[in-house]
């Protein structure tokens, strides 16, 4: 099994949630949770939920496509 990074792996996307967190002034709030505990960040929950929902409704609609297909023949 891979092992998890040691930073949030959304560290990488511009969401403006995270972006509160990446001045200066909260330098050490960025530095806990992003490069540290990111799985207790409230705002990682919310962006792994909003991942998971968004793929869950892709493979729905890619499974109906593909249902589709197999009907239509």
């Amino acid at each position: 099994m891979a092992e998890r990074a040691g930073h949030c792996p959304f560290l990488n996307q511009t969401d403006s949630r995270c972006a509160e967190h990446h001045k200066l002034e909260q330098l050490s709030y960025a530095f806990h949770y992003c490069f540290g505990a990111y799985l207790a960040c409230p705002v990682y929950a919310e962006l792994l939920s909003a991942r998971t929902k968004r793929r869950m409704a892709a493979k729905v609609t890619d499974d109906l496509a593909h249902a589709d297909i197999h009907t239509a023949a």
